[in-house]
């Protein structure tokens, strides 16, 4: 027997099957289409907050780290508050900021802040 004695033929009406993934795509109805677009649209949305987020972490991580170094190094309280101000940039400073403006030998009783930190 001939190793190529038998070979094969398409078929009457077949079609050629491209399995790409762009083959699969464009051989794809409409309907199929456009769900895959708007998959594709949510993944880059994701991952654009996803990326927005990291570095808004990034960024807050560095600004405490700077406000805690500034808070041990040793100088006065009431400076610092002076220059932090009334709008904290980063929750670690906010922190700070609302307990600078308790009054003297005052503590937050039952969990509530006795002054509105609105």
């Amino acid at each position: 027997m001939q190793p190529n004695a038998i070979d094969t033929l398409p078929l009457a009406g077949s079609i050629s099957h491209d399995l790409s993934i762009i083959g699969l795509f464009l051989q794809s109805d409409a309907i199929v289409k456009l769900v895959m677009l708007i998959l594709l649209l949510a993944s880059f949305w994701s991952w654009a907050i996803i990326f927005d987020k990291a570095m808004r972490i990034r960024r807050l991580r560095q600004a405490a780290s700077s406000f805690e170094e500034t808070f041990w190094s040793g100088g006065s309280l009431d400076d610092l508050y002076e220059r932090v101000g009334q709008r904290p940039p980063d929750p670690m400073t906010a922190v700070f900021s609302a307990a600078m403006r308790l009054p003297p030998g005052r503590s937050c009783d039952r969990g509530r802040f006795p002054l509105d930190l609105k």
